[in-house]
Protein backbone atom coordinates (compact mmCIF):
# COMPACT_ATOMS: atom_id res chain seq x y z
CA UNK A 1 0.00 0.00 0.00
CA UNK A 2 2.55 2.00 1.17
CA UNK A 3 4.28 2.27 -2.71
CA UNK A 4 1.11 2.17 -4.12
CA UNK A 5 0.94 5.52 -2.60
CA UNK A 6 4.20 6.40 -3.18
CA UNK A 7 4.01 6.37 -6.79
CA UNK A 8 0.77 8.31 -7.33
CA UNK A 9 2.35 11.20 -4.93
CA UNK A 10 5.41 11.38 -7.03
CA UNK A 11 2.92 11.02 -10.38
CA UNK A 12 0.80 13.79 -8.96
CA UNK A 13 3.95 16.18 -8.58
CA UNK A 14 5.45 15.38 -11.86
CA UNK A 15 1.71 16.38 -13.07
CA UNK A 16 2.06 19.38 -11.19
CA UNK A 17 5.58 20.48 -12.37
CA UNK A 18 4.36 19.55 -16.11
CA UNK A 19 1.65 21.70 -15.58
CA UNK A 20 3.31 24.42 -14.69
CA UNK A 21 5.81 25.01 -16.71
CA UNK A 22 3.20 24.55 -19.41
CA UNK A 23 1.33 27.47 -18.29
CA UNK A 24 4.01 29.65 -17.90
CA UNK A 25 5.61 29.60 -21.47
CA UNK A 26 2.16 29.07 -23.48
CA UNK A 27 0.67 32.42 -21.64
CA UNK A 28 3.65 34.40 -22.97
CA UNK A 29 3.03 32.77 -26.81
CA UNK A 30 -0.32 35.11 -26.52
CA UNK A 31 -0.28 37.74 -28.08
CA UNK A 32 -0.76 41.08 -26.80
CA UNK A 33 0.87 43.58 -24.51
CA UNK A 34 -0.27 43.24 -20.40
CA UNK A 35 0.24 47.02 -19.92
CA UNK A 36 -1.40 48.42 -23.35
CA UNK A 37 -3.77 51.43 -22.77
CA UNK A 38 -4.42 55.00 -24.18
CA UNK A 39 -3.18 56.21 -21.40
CA UNK A 40 -0.12 54.47 -20.86
CA UNK A 41 2.92 55.65 -22.31
CA UNK A 42 6.47 54.00 -23.73
CA UNK A 43 7.98 55.29 -20.54
CA UNK A 44 5.15 54.07 -18.14
CA UNK A 45 5.46 50.75 -20.19
CA UNK A 46 8.87 50.02 -19.66
CA UNK A 47 9.11 50.72 -15.50
CA UNK A 48 6.10 48.53 -14.83
CA UNK A 49 7.52 45.62 -17.03
CA UNK A 50 11.20 46.32 -14.86
CA UNK A 51 8.85 46.66 -11.84
CA UNK A 52 7.20 42.79 -12.38
CA UNK A 53 10.47 41.47 -13.76
CA UNK A 54 9.07 41.40 -17.58
CA UNK A 55 12.37 42.78 -18.53
CA UNK A 56 14.33 39.82 -17.78
CA UNK A 57 14.53 36.89 -20.22
CA UNK A 58 12.50 34.42 -20.98
CA UNK A 59 14.60 31.35 -18.74
CA UNK A 60 15.26 33.62 -16.15
CA UNK A 61 11.61 34.85 -15.32
CA UNK A 62 11.01 31.04 -15.48
CA UNK A 63 13.34 30.07 -12.89
CA UNK A 64 12.22 33.18 -10.34
CA UNK A 65 8.50 32.12 -11.10
CA UNK A 66 9.25 28.85 -10.20
CA UNK A 67 11.19 29.48 -7.26
CA UNK A 68 8.61 31.47 -5.99
CA UNK A 69 5.82 28.79 -6.21
CA UNK A 70 7.69 26.13 -4.20
CA UNK A 71 7.25 28.80 -1.48
CA UNK A 72 3.37 29.21 -2.34
CA UNK A 73 3.84 32.40 -3.70
CA UNK A 74 1.85 33.37 -6.90
CA UNK A 75 3.49 36.98 -7.05
CA UNK A 76 0.94 40.46 -8.09
CA UNK A 77 -1.79 40.97 -10.41
CA UNK A 78 -0.24 43.33 -13.53
CA UNK A 79 -4.18 44.26 -13.25
CA UNK A 80 -4.88 44.44 -10.36
CA UNK A 81 -2.55 47.26 -8.88
CA UNK A 82 -0.73 46.16 -5.61
CA UNK A 83 -3.22 43.08 -4.93
CA UNK A 84 -1.27 39.83 -4.33
CA UNK A 85 -2.78 36.71 -6.03
CA UNK A 86 -3.13 34.83 -2.96
CA UNK A 87 -4.92 37.32 -1.78
CA UNK A 88 -7.71 37.44 -4.25
CA UNK A 89 -7.56 33.56 -4.18
CA UNK A 90 -8.58 33.74 -0.36
CA UNK A 91 -10.89 36.21 -0.99
CA UNK A 92 -13.07 34.30 -3.71
CA UNK A 93 -12.37 31.15 -3.47
CA UNK A 94 -15.12 30.40 -0.24
CA UNK A 95 -17.79 31.14 -3.27
CA UNK A 96 -16.52 28.88 -5.73
CA UNK A 97 -15.86 26.25 -3.42
CA UNK A 98 -19.47 26.70 -2.01
CA UNK A 99 -20.87 26.51 -5.30
CA UNK A 100 -19.12 23.75 -6.20
CA UNK A 101 -19.84 21.77 -3.17
CA UNK A 102 -23.46 22.57 -3.48
CA UNK A 103 -23.24 21.35 -7.04
CA UNK A 104 -21.36 18.29 -6.75
CA UNK A 105 -23.39 16.46 -3.55
CA UNK A 106 -26.22 17.36 -6.25
CA UNK A 107 -24.67 15.65 -8.77
CA UNK A 108 -23.60 12.49 -6.71
CA UNK A 109 -27.06 12.14 -5.14
CA UNK A 110 -29.75 12.78 -7.95
CA UNK A 111 -26.81 10.73 -10.56
CA UNK A 112 -26.14 7.70 -8.48
CA UNK A 113 -30.08 7.18 -7.43
CA UNK A 114 -31.62 8.20 -11.03
CA UNK A 115 -29.18 5.38 -12.84
CA UNK A 116 -29.78 3.28 -9.87
CA UNK A 117 -34.12 3.67 -10.72
CA UNK A 118 -33.07 3.55 -14.81
CA UNK A 119 -31.32 0.36 -14.25
CA UNK A 120 -33.98 -1.76 -11.81
CA UNK A 121 -36.59 -0.33 -14.10
CA UNK A 122 -35.02 -1.06 -17.51
CA UNK A 123 -37.28 -0.45 -20.46
CA UNK A 124 -40.02 0.93 -18.34
CA UNK A 125 -41.11 4.99 -18.42
CA UNK A 126 -38.70 5.77 -15.32
CA UNK A 127 -35.91 4.23 -17.65
CA UNK A 128 -37.08 6.59 -20.45
CA UNK A 129 -37.50 9.71 -18.38
CA UNK A 130 -33.40 9.16 -17.17
CA UNK A 131 -32.10 8.17 -20.62
CA UNK A 132 -33.50 11.42 -21.75
CA UNK A 133 -32.27 13.60 -18.32
CA UNK A 134 -28.78 12.01 -19.61
CA UNK A 135 -29.17 13.30 -22.97
CA UNK A 136 -29.97 16.85 -22.44
CA UNK A 137 -27.44 16.88 -19.27
CA UNK A 138 -24.43 15.98 -21.33
CA UNK A 139 -25.80 17.75 -24.91
CA UNK A 140 -26.87 21.00 -23.46
CA UNK A 141 -24.16 23.43 -22.25
CA UNK A 142 -24.29 24.36 -18.90
CA UNK A 143 -24.48 28.42 -20.28
CA UNK A 144 -27.53 27.37 -21.89
CA UNK A 145 -29.38 25.96 -19.24
CA UNK A 146 -28.75 28.64 -17.06
CA UNK A 147 -29.85 31.10 -19.34
CA UNK A 148 -32.66 28.86 -19.59
CA UNK A 149 -33.71 28.67 -16.18
CA UNK A 150 -32.65 32.62 -15.45
CA UNK A 151 -35.87 33.16 -17.82
CA UNK A 152 -37.88 30.84 -16.35
CA UNK A 153 -37.44 30.98 -13.15
CA UNK A 154 -36.53 34.45 -12.39
CA UNK A 155 -38.19 36.19 -15.19
CA UNK A 156 -41.37 34.38 -16.44
CA UNK A 157 -42.37 33.25 -12.97
CA UNK A 158 -40.54 35.45 -10.61
CA UNK A 159 -39.74 32.92 -7.89
CA UNK A 160 -36.00 33.21 -8.32
CA UNK A 161 -33.69 35.72 -8.11
CA UNK A 162 -31.96 36.00 -11.84
CA UNK A 163 -28.23 36.82 -10.35
CA UNK A 164 -26.21 37.32 -7.14
CA UNK A 165 -25.25 34.62 -4.50
CA UNK A 166 -26.57 36.49 -1.34
CA UNK A 167 -28.98 33.62 0.10
CA UNK A 168 -29.66 30.36 -0.32
CA UNK A 169 -32.54 31.03 -2.84
CA UNK A 170 -29.61 32.51 -4.88
CA UNK A 171 -27.87 29.02 -4.99
CA UNK A 172 -30.16 27.11 -6.75
CA UNK A 173 -30.16 28.06 -10.08
CA UNK A 174 -26.55 28.51 -10.00
CA UNK A 175 -26.18 24.95 -8.21
CA UNK A 176 -28.29 22.69 -10.77
CA UNK A 177 -27.28 24.61 -13.90
CA UNK A 178 -23.15 23.51 -12.46
CA UNK A 179 -24.34 19.90 -11.56
CA UNK A 180 -26.37 18.89 -14.56
CA UNK A 181 -23.91 18.14 -16.83
CA UNK A 182 -22.25 15.31 -14.30
CA UNK A 183 -25.46 14.49 -12.57
CA UNK A 184 -26.15 13.26 -16.20
CA UNK A 185 -22.51 11.62 -16.78
CA UNK A 186 -22.99 9.51 -13.58
CA UNK A 187 -26.10 8.41 -14.19
CA UNK A 188 -25.46 6.92 -17.14
CA UNK A 189 -22.00 5.17 -15.68
CA UNK A 190 -24.31 4.01 -12.69
CA UNK A 191 -26.73 2.87 -15.00
CA UNK A 192 -24.52 0.96 -17.16
CA UNK A 193 -22.64 -0.43 -14.36
CA UNK A 194 -25.49 -1.68 -12.79
CA UNK A 195 -27.02 -3.68 -16.17
CA UNK A 196 -22.99 -4.87 -16.40
CA UNK A 197 -23.12 -6.95 -12.83
CA UNK A 198 -27.13 -8.29 -13.40
CA UNK A 199 -25.49 -11.49 -14.91
CA UNK A 200 -22.95 -12.18 -13.11
CA UNK A 201 -22.24 -15.46 -10.96
CA UNK A 202 -22.12 -13.69 -7.49
CA UNK A 203 -25.60 -12.53 -8.48
CA UNK A 204 -26.39 -15.65 -9.48
CA UNK A 205 -25.32 -16.89 -6.38
CA UNK A 206 -27.32 -14.58 -3.89
CA UNK A 207 -30.38 -15.27 -5.68
CA UNK A 208 -29.91 -19.14 -5.49
CA UNK A 209 -29.12 -18.62 -1.36
CA UNK A 210 -32.93 -17.68 -1.57
CA UNK A 211 -31.99 -13.49 -0.63
CA UNK A 212 -34.78 -11.30 -1.09
CA UNK A 213 -34.45 -8.85 -4.15
CA UNK A 214 -33.92 -5.95 -2.18
CA UNK A 215 -31.03 -7.55 -0.31
CA UNK A 216 -29.72 -8.40 -3.61
CA UNK A 217 -30.07 -4.88 -4.92
CA UNK A 218 -28.17 -3.22 -1.94
CA UNK A 219 -25.71 -5.82 -0.82
CA UNK A 220 -24.38 -6.89 -3.90
CA UNK A 221 -25.50 -4.51 -7.54
CA UNK A 222 -25.12 -1.52 -5.77
CA UNK A 223 -22.01 -1.69 -3.86
CA UNK A 224 -20.33 -3.45 -6.88
CA UNK A 225 -21.61 -0.88 -9.22
CA UNK A 226 -19.92 2.14 -7.22
CA UNK A 227 -16.82 0.67 -7.87
CA UNK A 228 -16.62 2.23 -11.72
CA UNK A 229 -18.03 5.39 -10.67
CA UNK A 230 -14.78 6.24 -8.19
CA UNK A 231 -12.84 6.21 -10.95
CA UNK A 232 -14.78 9.19 -12.78
CA UNK A 233 -15.35 11.08 -9.38
CA UNK A 234 -11.91 13.19 -10.03
CA UNK A 235 -12.93 14.18 -13.75
CA UNK A 236 -16.26 15.08 -13.07
CA UNK A 237 -14.98 17.26 -9.96
CA UNK A 238 -13.21 19.04 -12.50
CA UNK A 239 -16.05 19.13 -14.92
CA UNK A 240 -18.07 20.97 -11.76
CA UNK A 241 -14.92 23.46 -11.38
CA UNK A 242 -13.90 24.19 -14.66
CA UNK A 243 -17.89 24.98 -15.33
CA UNK A 244 -17.97 27.13 -12.64
CA UNK A 245 -16.16 29.83 -14.70
CA UNK A 246 -19.42 30.31 -16.76
CA UNK A 247 -21.33 30.20 -14.20
CA UNK A 248 -20.40 32.31 -12.24
CA UNK A 249 -20.20 34.85 -14.35
CA UNK A 250 -23.80 34.37 -16.09
CA UNK A 251 -25.14 34.58 -12.17
CA UNK A 252 -22.67 37.58 -11.47
CA UNK A 253 -21.01 35.34 -8.48
CA UNK A 254 -17.84 36.95 -6.70
CA UNK A 255 -15.73 33.59 -7.25
CA UNK A 256 -12.87 32.88 -9.07
CA UNK A 257 -14.24 32.44 -12.42
CA UNK A 258 -14.93 35.92 -12.92
CA UNK A 259 -11.39 37.05 -11.88
CA UNK A 260 -9.88 34.49 -14.30
CA UNK A 261 -12.45 35.76 -17.17
CA UNK A 262 -11.33 39.47 -16.48
CA UNK A 263 -7.54 37.90 -16.47
CA UNK A 264 -7.75 36.55 -19.79
CA UNK A 265 -9.60 39.79 -21.30
CA UNK A 266 -6.35 41.66 -19.53
CA UNK A 267 -3.78 39.61 -20.28
CA UNK A 268 -3.16 39.37 -16.66
CA UNK A 269 -0.41 36.45 -16.44
CA UNK A 270 0.40 36.50 -13.02
CA UNK A 271 -3.40 36.44 -12.23
CA UNK A 272 -4.03 33.43 -14.65
CA UNK A 273 -1.35 31.53 -13.88
CA UNK A 274 -2.12 31.24 -9.99
CA UNK A 275 -6.04 30.35 -11.13
CA UNK A 276 -4.46 28.15 -13.48
CA UNK A 277 -2.51 26.18 -11.19
CA UNK A 278 -4.60 27.00 -8.21
CA UNK A 279 -7.60 24.96 -9.82
CA UNK A 280 -4.68 22.54 -11.41
CA UNK A 281 -3.00 21.38 -7.88
CA UNK A 282 -6.75 21.36 -6.36
CA UNK A 283 -7.68 18.71 -8.85
CA UNK A 284 -4.94 17.22 -9.16
CA UNK A 285 -5.13 16.64 -5.06
CA UNK A 286 -8.78 15.10 -5.72
CA UNK A 287 -7.78 12.78 -8.36
CA UNK A 288 -5.17 11.77 -6.05
CA UNK A 289 -7.18 10.77 -3.01
CA UNK A 290 -9.97 9.33 -5.61
CA UNK A 291 -6.88 6.86 -6.12
CA UNK A 292 -6.26 6.36 -2.98
CA UNK A 293 -9.75 5.92 -2.09
CA UNK A 294 -10.07 3.57 -4.81
CA UNK A 295 -6.74 1.24 -3.49
CA UNK A 296 -8.12 1.20 -0.22
CA UNK A 297 -12.07 -0.39 -1.50
CA UNK A 298 -10.18 -2.49 -3.96
CA UNK A 299 -7.07 -4.01 -3.29
CA UNK A 300 -6.71 -5.32 -6.59
CA UNK A 301 -5.62 -1.95 -7.62
CA UNK A 302 -2.78 -1.60 -5.50
CA UNK A 303 -1.57 -5.16 -5.80
CA UNK A 304 -1.38 -4.64 -9.48
CA UNK A 305 2.13 -5.44 -11.14
CA UNK A 306 3.22 -3.30 -13.63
Amino acid sequence: MIRYILNRVLSALLTMFVLATATFFLLRLVPGDPFAGPKVTPEVKERLRIHYGLDKPLPEQYVIYMGNLLRGDFGYSLAKRGHHVNTIIKDAFPQSLDLGIRAMISAIVFGIFFGIVAALYRGKPLDYFTVILVLVGISVPSFVVAGLLQFFFGVYLKILPVARYESFRHTLMPAFALSLGTMATLARYMRASMLEIVNADYIKTAKAKGLRKYQIVIRHQIRNALFPILTILGPAIAMVLTGSFIIESIFAIPGLGRHYVLAMQNLDYTLVMGLTLFFGFFLIAMNLLVDFAYGIIDPRVRHTKK
